[in-house]
């Protein structure tokens, strides 16, 4: 919640075309694996956030500038043939090196969970074929989608926020502006901008940051004992 405070556009539609594509990734692999001739039960969550965080840091270090198309397979809601079988690769890869005999901690799963177990499996030699370039993205594409998508996600917030403030009316800001003289609990500078709620009936509006600033100004003088 703190994070979405403080980085709400952040959190815009190609945010969760992203999610969505990795929970794709993630249902199938958690589908296949039980059903590997290798596959022995147990460590089966292990397996599935190794796999695709060990694929990503292939693509990386193997395609710098690429990075793999998630909003494709958002789109298709389903993965494209050759990275499911690439997953299904890497998961018996993956199974492998972490119930390896030699590794330095009995339980698997604690083993997991240590960082020298993900240091030594992004050096894992591991060569992706140049057939996965299909599946790839331009990191550049990408971050102009990500910078983009803020932008319209922020417009959205400022609207939304805009809304919020009209929506309540001016008699209710008046309410909240006499409670918070009463109890002296704002700058002169809220106090300013929490004017501009007070007076939309003579036909001007609070701008989408003022607006921002209002809403904060109300969970302020909630906390102090202001009731809607």
């Amino acid at each position: 919640m703190e994070e979405w405070t403080r980085h709400s556009d952040a959190f815009n539609e190609l945010y969760y075309k992203n999610i969505i594509a990795i929970l794709i990734m993630f249902k199938f692999l958690e589908k296949v694996i039980p059903k590997q001739s290798w596959y022995e039960s147990g460590y089966r969550a292990n397996i599935i956030v190794y796999s695709i965080a060990f694929l990503n840091f292939k693509i990386n270090e193997q395609f710098p500038g690429r990075i793999l198309d998630r909003n494709e397979i958002w789109l298709n809601q389903r993965m494209d043939d050759t990275l499911e079988m690439l997953l299904i690769q890497i998961a018996k890869y993956i199974f492998d090196f972490i119930t390896n005999e030699k590794r330095p901690v009995m339980n698997v799963t604690e083993w997991c969970k240590r960082t020298e177990c993900w240091e030594k499996c992004k050096k894992l030699p591991f060569d992706l074929d140049s057939d996965i370039v299909k599946i790839l993205a331009w990191t550049d594409n990408i971050a102009a989608d990500e910078r983009a998508g803020r932008r319209e996600r922020k417009m959205e917030n400022g609207i939304e926020s805009q809304l919020e403030v009209v929506k309540k009316g001016s008699h209710f800001w008046k309410n909240v502006a006499l409670f918070a003289v009463q109890k002296k609990i704002l700058t002169e500078k809220e106090m300013g901008i929490l004017q501009t709620a007070v007076a939309m009936d003579s036909g001007r509006m609070p701008s989408d940051k003022q607006s921002a600033v209002i809403l904060q100004i109300l969970e302020k003088v909630r906390d102090e004992g202001f009731t809607d």
